[in-house]
């Protein structure tokens, strides 16, 4: 809480609790040209995926299930150093923040 110093003591929860109560909080009222959608079988309806799109989702997961993974390279969490510029992880967040941009 600002004004609060060491010297003055901290607040106990009590009077913490008292000087939030006594803050006033108007009532909120949406924007008149808002258009808020509180019906929630249009929002199921937008969700919904087309038969190609189900086809192609059902063949995806047919040819992951395919998948040998006993013949996958065994895989070893890396030793990593946040402060190191020189293993250029800042570069490596960049780029990877730029192709979202392309998705």
């Amino acid at each position: 809480v600002f004004g609060i110093t060491k010297k003055s003591g901290y607040p106990s929860r009590q009077n913490i609790a008292q000087m939030a109560a006594s803050l006033p909080v108007p009532e909120w009222n949406p924007p008149k040209d808002a258009n808020i959608e509180i019906e929630e079988e249009k929002s199921k309806e937008t969700n919904t995926v087309s038969e190609s799109e189900s086809e192609e989702i059902e063949k995806m997961r047919g040819e992951i299930k395919a998948v040998d993974v006993s013949k996958l390279v065994e895989i070893f969490p890396a030793d990593f150093e946040k402060d190191d510029d020189t293993n250029h992880h800042v570069d490596w967040i960049t780029s990877g923040s730029n192709l979202r941009g392309w998705t």
